[in-house]
């Protein structure tokens, strides 16, 4: 098959690989610019209770991911003042501007810090979307590309043209 598409396939792959290494950076693209925009808010916020902040997890077994890979989350800190140590309580990505403080020490910055995290938010939800797309292609997607090569192996045995009265192997 690939004597007659050659070209074409080429094309197609390099087109496609363009797309797949642009997905790729724009997920770590998002995830840099998302801990610089931490990093500022993390200024513009007191230390007290309240503080919004993002904090990285893991991802559950079942998921897939590979070795080492966390994933960003918003979180809102708490100081135990009898324990003396402070706690972290996830908070929701469509409520968290529900979650931000806007009184006494925090109300000097808080419409740039809003500002912030609508687009921490945003930069959130892309790096999902791209890490979405391109988990599909691990996926069941990598599956069927397996099942679907061996076909093709088998379709190819069956090949046998006949050239000038004698059977000749597909190449």
């Amino acid at each position: 098959m690939k004597e007659f598409l050659r070209e074409e396939s080429q094309h197609s792959e390099a087109a496609y690989l363009i797309k797949f290494n642009e997905m790729v950076k724009l997920m770590y693209d998002s995830l840099e610019m998302l801990i610089k925009l931490d990093q500022q808010l993390n200024t513009l916020q007191p230390v007290h209770n309240g503080r919004l902040r993002i904090q990285w997890h893991t991802y559950k077994a079942d998921e897939l991911h590979f070795t080492g890979e966390r994933y960003p989350m918003f979180v809102q800190w708490n100081r135990n003042f009898t324990l003396g140590f402070w706690r972290s309580k996830r908070v929701p990505l469509t409520r968290v501007l529900k979650f931000q403080h806007k009184t006494r020490g925090f109300m000097v910055h808080a419409d740039k810090a809003r500002e912030l995290l609508i687009n921490m938010r945003e930069l959130i939800l892309m790096y999902r979307q791209a890490r979405k797309t391109l988990a599909q292609l691990r996926g069941p997607s990598s599956q069927w590309v397996n099942t679907n090569k061996n076909r093709l192996q088998k379709m190819q045995a069956l090949c046998v043209p006949v050239h000038q009265g004698k059977e000749v192997p597909c190449t």
